[in-house]
């Protein structure tokens, strides 16, 4: 990846504000879409533990998907004050 900003914010020389706006709302729809991902994990999740299959494959795979979700989320949220 090619930085756009330097730390803290400001343009690198020769990028233009347009391009920066574009791949910051790149990275707000990937925000977005693991916010919606989470949320469908988790209610897949619960639908299975009311059928009583919570030890399951299926659970399983998609319990390591919610903890691998929410690391990602977290990772973003240590650089995103």
């Amino acid at each position: 990846m090619t930085r756009l900003t330097e730390p803290g914010g400001a343009l690198r020389p020769g990028v233009s504000p347009e391009e920066a706006l574009r791949r910051l709302s790149q990275y707000e729809d990937l925000r977005a879409s693991l916010e919606t991902q989470l949320s469908s994990t988790l209610e897949k999740l619960e639908a299975l533990k009311t059928q009583g299959k919570n030890r399951g494959a299926t659970y399983q795979q998609l319990l390591a998907q919610k903890l691998t979700l929410r690391d990602f989320l977290s990772r973003m949220d240590l650089f995103v004050r």
